[in-house]
Parts: structure tokens; C-alpha cells; sequence
């Protein structure tokens, strides 16, 4: 996963609301020092967020591992002729 991708968030168990949303990779930290290293926005409306303050509406960032995520656009739209072996 690299800075810049689009993503479909498939599992958050912590905020069900965001399974399913569009997303765009925006921060990546070292695996070794975060348990969820990849941090996203997302790309349509904002969710909205219970606070001990009451609800309020974000885009993130929201952090992820990446077996929560999936790729939209993997190849950063590179011409198949240059990604094929």
C-alpha cells in the first residue's frame, strides 16, 4: 500500500459505519511502531462520531491495518503493458 491510494475500508470493528467507505491512503507509519500504521480519509461524506461532547461529523483520519483494507486502484493507473512479466 503507498501514499495517494484509494481504498475500500472491508472490516472495522471498532466503527462499523466506516466498512464499505471510500477511502484515501494518507499517512504510513513503520508496521514495528503502530498497531494500525495506515491512516486514511475519506473520500465521500463524513461519518458521524459519538463524543462524551455529543456527536460530531469527521473524515478521519482514521487508522487501519492492512488486512482491513482493500485496494481500488493498486497499480496507480500504470499501463497493464508495463505491469505485465
Amino acid at each position: 500500500m503507498n501514499l495517494g491510494d484509494k481504498v475500500i475500508i472491508k472490516e472495522c470493528h471498532s466503527m462499523p459505519a466506516l466498512v464499505g467507505k471510500e477511502a484515501k491512503v494518507v499517512v504510513l507509519v513503520d508496521p514495528e511502531l503502530a498497531k494500525y500504521p495506515i491512516h486514511v480519509l475519506l473520500s465521500g461524506d463524513p461519518i458521524k462520531i459519538g463524543t462524551s461532547f455529543g456527536a460530531r461529523l469527521s473524515k478521519g483520519p482514521f487508522t487501519f491495518r492492512e488486512d482491513e483494507l482493500e485496494p481500488v486502484d493498486p497499480n496507480h493507473g500504470i499501463p497493464e503493458i508495463f505491469t505485465k512479466q
